[in-house]
């Protein structure tokens, strides 16, 4: 639905109390043409579990031999771990043209939003799809008090630490520093109220 040079991206968050439709515009000048329809960004049901597997299966498959196994067992998770990971955290999915193309998840710490499995299929990235699902967790940590967002990464995945970096990452000296075996370093961006 466009309205004078904005696009609507409905975002469903889990809620207690009822979910909700809230509707967040992105303004078109930031959006690359890929854009032009609407993205859905949603949190994710128990049936599409098996979704966010495949994305995280796609997207890592290209650095999965800088991985150890366990490191990598450890990041692309199966559609169970998916599933336990709904029940003690929340999972998004973000759609396009009704084709899942990208998911995030985290949970909150005491006053942190913990970023864990964000993935873009390699064919849609660039089209600012992993910017829009950071926005979502953003306006959730928000919504829910939280102090900072934190994530950790590897040294490997050039683009989204790039991202990170735009997004108002920054790199912290905290452990973990690596995963069975596979080297980590953590980024925080610590939210601004107003």
């Amino acid at each position: 639905m466009e309205q004078h040079g904005f696009e609507e991206i409905f975002i469903y968050p889990k809620s207690l109390y009822a979910r909700a439709d809230i509707r967040m515009s992105l303004d078109l000048m930031n959006i690359s043409k890929f854009m032009k329809r609407i993205l859905n960004i949603k949190i994710a049901e128990q049936d599409e579990a098996i979704i966010v597997t495949q994305i995280l299966t796609a997207s890592f498959f290209e650095v999965k031999e800088v991985y150890t196994t366990k490191a990598y067992d450890a990041t692309v998770i199966s559609s169970e771990q998916i599933a336990n990971r709904m029940k003690n955290g929340f999972v998004w999915l973000a759609f396009f043209n009704d084709e899942a193309v990208g998911t995030i998840s985290g949970k909150i710490i005491g006053e942190t939003f913990y970023i864990q499995g964000m993935a873009v299929l390699p064919q849609r990235r660039g089209k600012k799809i992993a910017y829009s699902l950071l926005k979502v967790v953003e306006k959730f940590a928000y919504e829910n008090n939280c102090m900072d967002l934190l994530l950790n990464t590897t040294p490997y995945l050039n683009r989204a630490i790039r991202l990170y970096d735009k997004f108002g990452f920054k790199i912290i000296n905290e452990p973990p520093y690596e995963l069975y075996g596979t080297p980590l370093f953590n980024m925080k961006k610590t939210l601004v109220y107003v």
